[in-house]
């Protein structure tokens, strides 16, 4: 019995494709047709081969604003995002502040679940959450704005959707470019393009014998076009990445073809910047956002500015039940923009001695605590300045005396005259912060409309601001009219504004992302040297990073695919795009190397850029790149420091030139001595220029509270006074710890006192000034020898010791264990932290 032989079943191809080796050759000989129109992946691309090549062309972003102006824009984004807000705080949801903390997730998922074309989706999960959001989505399908983008999807035809596009009703092709991200929307528009009747074709880059270059079109574009296999343009041919392709290939090398691929490895990001700044290349960089400030100097101009600063850091601020919350560091930007000011004071002079505070002010959440904290510092600085006013006739306006007599100036914070503001003008500056915060900031769910919003800010603006372009350009932001019934809370408001200042800022940079190195290609010339940089292992290829949805998974969405009634294969496709772009887009990284080496016509560089990022290493390609091109060679660049030795020249020869010390003989009590034991840079800046040390780290400063409670506690009746008076004014330590710091010192005694010119002062004063250095073996100890004997202090052999470390130009540091100890450390090139012990 003969058997019935099957034919094998064959599947229509869903759109007819072309490939390419080079878009600017095949861009070249296309001739203009009046029916059709050429789509790109950006709108630079789109411009450019609009320019070149006398073609109509926009972006695939622009063709679907063109059509849907109103649907998937940031600024209504933010508006479906105020109205799932609303859903949220009127329903009664489980899973309230993880649903408030996903807004923007939740309204890129109804975007995808709009084009089901679906006003409720019968679909339920196992998690909760996946049913609550999906409950909030369904009830925004019922909104005015999804009905209106339905009922447009329906009524456009062919005709009117062609004079949308092109201002003529002929259009018959659409055709593709090279679509990198083409996602389930971007996919599923493309279906309804052509179930409006238009010819869709896509053209993307292709070479067969270099498909593992290649891979991401393939394994992509077989997905979208349902084509088994794809086929190449051999009369396209360049060969300036063939070496390249035939290593991905695993075959025998060709000869090298290009001789002009350098390799370049930066040792800093300062090396790189200077790069920049001499050379004309032109930049594309992986990860763009890492390169800018070093080149820039700046990450967004528009904040980085007294105006703009204030504008950024109040969506740090919020209102809960009446009370400002925000931590001390946003307090310190709020007060030091142009907003804050009196009629005496600048809120910007108040910078020292607010980074003095912060640890005083660690754990503060609100501006009454804050305000509290500074009311207990104005306590302190009572304190402190009742000592000096009892040593008034004594001392004078002798500093080195003052704190003889006063332990508490140790305190960085308690030094008033050490900042332009005292600590009753920052109140006063904190004041006017909570004055203008409650004025612009409403309660979390509180509705506000929107543009009476936007006139509130140019109100306090106006006020405020003196005439500059800062202020005309955030005038222009707040100028910018939103519908009249629009009503945000104040997290919808700020995005608002932050989307206008993006919208209105032009900025102007040589460096290009990733996606634009097409457009490079394009304009490339003999002479244009293209130059791809921060290529580390950790970020290029560029993985994939607009997943499709971080609540719900592609079987989630294929089921509630299934729950629609008609169109399920094109959904299905698109979804099946979507996944297939999501897996294979680590892939595209191959071909963008090749691409370069391939297309662009003149010298090309790879560069990476060391210390950039904290775990970043060179990538592979680099090596691969430099053996294959440049005979293994990677050149490492350093910025030239020809400049700065030139100026050093004149002063070289003259650092030996010792200096007359003589004017310090018993001016110097021996106190201050002491540090001189351990490093004379120590001493210098102690003795010389602060007049005093000055603790600013909280480390150093639980030693002093230590100290100095243990010098007032000497009697039970005594540590109970203080314990009363003193405990409340260091409010940011726990009263247990305050005890243990105390309990913890060794036992001093107040009453034993040194005498120096007029006053007597407490010896226990040692332990304030060297803190708790420990003293090296067969090191100085002349100065601590002196202090111990109850004698007049002999300084002569310490001066010759001093001037044998100090020069015209030069201090001499000695570091060694006791650096820990010392208050001029963060300030020192030569200190030795704690790590550097376990180093070494």
């Amino acid at each position: 019995m003969q058997k019935d032989s099957q034919k094998p079943q064959v599947t229509k191809p869903y759109f007819p494709i072309k490939s390419y080796a080079s878009l600017r050759k095949f861009l070249n000989r296309i001739e203009h047709n009046h029916k059709e129109i050429h789509i790109f992946g950006t709108s630079g691309l789109a411009n450019l081969a609009t320019k070149e090549s006398r073609i109509s062309s926009m972006s695939i972003d622009e063709l679907f604003r063109s059509l849907f102006p109103n649907f998937r824009t940031a600024r209504i984004q933010i508006y479906l995002q105020s109205e799932c807000r609303k859903i949220i705080n009127k329903g009664n949801f489980d899973n309230e502040k993880y649903l408030l903390n996903r807004l923007d997730s939740i309204v890129r998922d109804y975007y995808l679940l709009a084009d089901l074309g679906l006003t409720k989706i019968n679909s339920s999960f196992t998690d909760s959450r996946k049913n609550e959001v999906m409950s909030i989505i369904n009830e925004m399908l019922k909104k005015k704005i999804t009905m209106e983008y339905f009922y447009r999807k329906e009524e456009y035809t062919k005709t009117n959707i062609s004079k949308k596009m092109i201002a003529h009703s002929n259009l018959q092709k659409i055709i593709f470019y090279e679509i990198e991200y083409l996602n389930f929307g971007r996919m599923n528009f493309i279906h309804w393009l052509k179930s409006k009747g238009f010819i869709v074709e896509f053209r993307i880059p292709y070479k067969i014998e270099f498909s593992n270059t290649f891979t991401f079109w393939e394994q992509v574009y077989s997905v979208v076009t349902n084509y088994s296999s794809l086929s190449s343009d051999a009369n396209e041919n360049f060969p300036g990445g063939n070496r390249f392709g035939f290593f991905m290939q695993n075959n025998d090398l060709p000869v090298q073809e290009r001789n002009d691929v350098s390799i370049l490895e930066f040792e800093s990001p300062h090396d790189f910047a200077n790069y920049y700044e001499n050379n004309p290349d032109k930049f594309v960089s992986v990860d763009t956002d890492e390169v800018l400030p070093i080149i820039e100097h700046e990450k967004s101009p528009m904040y980085e500015n007294g105006v703009g600063k204030f504008i950024y850091y109040i969506q740090f601020c919020s209102i809960e039940e009446g009370n400002l919350k925000l931590s001390f560091e946003t307090l310190i930007e709020l007060i030091t923009s142009s907003w804050v000011k009196t009629k005496n004071i600048s809120g910007q002079k108040a910078l020292s001695l607010m980074m003095d505070l912060q640890e005083y002010m660690s754990g503060t959440s609100s501006i009454e605590e804050i305000k509290e904290r500074l009311n207990r510092l104005v306590e302190l600085d009572l304190i402190s300045r009742s000592f000096d006013k009892e040593n008034q006739e004594d001392v004078g306006r002798n500093r080195l005396k003052r704190y003889m007599l006063n332990p508490f100036r140790t305190f960085s914070f308690v030094n008033q005259d050490r900042y332009l503001i005292t600590i009753n003008q920052l109140i006063e500056l904190v004041n006017i912060v909570e004055k203008k915060c409650r004025l612009l900031i409403s309660e979390e769910n509180d509705l506000v409309n929107v543009n009476n919003y936007f006139s509130l800010w140019k109100e306090v603006l106006g006020k405020e601001i003196d005439e500059s372009d800062v202020k005309e350009f955030w005038n222009n932001v707040f100028n910018v009219e939103h519908p009249s019934d629009w009503e945000f809370t104040i997290h919808e408001l700020l995005q608002l504004i932050y989307l206008n200042a993006e919208s209105n800022f032009d900025k102007d940079t040589k460096l290009l992302s990733l996606p634009s190195i097409q457009q490079k290609i394009i304009q490339s010339s003999n002479s244009t040297k293209l130059h791809l940089t921060n290529l580390t292992q950790m970020n290029f290829p560029e993985s994939h990073q607009a997943v499709i949805s971080e609540i719900f998974t592609y079987t989630d969405f294929k089921n509630c695919i299934h729950s629609a009634s008609l169109n399920t294969s094109d959904l299905l496709h698109s979804l099946w795009t979507d996944y297939e772009v999501s897996n294979n887009f680590e892939k595209l990284g191959v071909y963008q190397i090749y691409n370069v080496l391939e297309n662009h016509q003149g010298p090309v560089i790879f560069s990476w850029i060391k210390h950039l990022q904290k775990d970043g290493f060179r990538n592979i390609f680099l090596d691969i790149l430099a053996d294959l091109y440049t005979d293994g060679e990677i050149v490492e660049c350093k910025a030239s420091n020809d400049g700065y030795k030139d100026k050093l020249k004149d002063i070289t020869p003259n650092l030996k030139t010792t200096i007359n010390l003589d004017g310090l003989k018993g001016k110097i009590a021996g106190l201050f001595w002491l540090d001189h034991d351990f490093c004379s840079k120590k001493f210098l800046l102690s003795t010389v220029i602060e007049q005093q040390p000055v603790y600013e780290s909280d480390y150093h400063q639980s030693f002093l509270f230590s100290k100095i409670g243990k010098l007032f506690s000497y009697s039970k009746s005594e540590r109970e006074e203080f314990k009363e008076l003193v405990y409340p004014l260091f409010p940011h330590w726990t009263y247990t710890k305050k005890d243990n710091l105390i309990d913890l010192e060794y036992k001093t005694s107040l009453r034993r006192y040194k005498t120096y010119e007029n006053i007597s002062f407490p010896k226990e004063m040692k332990s304030l000034q060297i803190l708790r250095s420990v003293y090296r073996e067969n090191r100085r100890t002349k100065a601590r020898n002196q202090y111990r004997k109850d004698k007049m202090f002999n300084d002569k052999e310490l001066i010759k010791q001093l001037s044998e470390n100090v020069n015209k130009y030069h201090i001499k540091a000695e570091p060694g264990n006791h650096c820990k100890m010392c208050p001029h450390l963060n300030n020192c090139t030569e200190g030795m932290y704690a790590i550097d012990n376990i180093i070494n």
